[in-house]
């Protein structure tokens, strides 16, 4: 039995906006965006093989209200 989900996931359920760029452990990978877990806001980006799970909350409001 696997342990229940606790915090929701920023990466999109559809990825846009990937892109290119270099890394300087792994080389030239994909970049994907993800998004503030409340609002919805840009949060930055993480690589694609790591698309599986992220959680980002926005510095502000969200960060200070939750």
């Amino acid at each position: 039995m696997s342990a229940p989900d606790i915090l929701p996931s920023s990466v999109p359920r559809e990825v846009k906006g990937a892109v290119q760029g270099h890394h300087p452990f792994a080389g030239t990978i994909r970049w994907i965006p993800i998004f503030c877990a409340n609002c919805g806001a840009a949060g930055g980006w993480i690589p694609e093989e790591a698309k599986d799970f992220a959680f980002y909350l926005c510095d502000d409001p969200c960060g200070k209200k939750w």
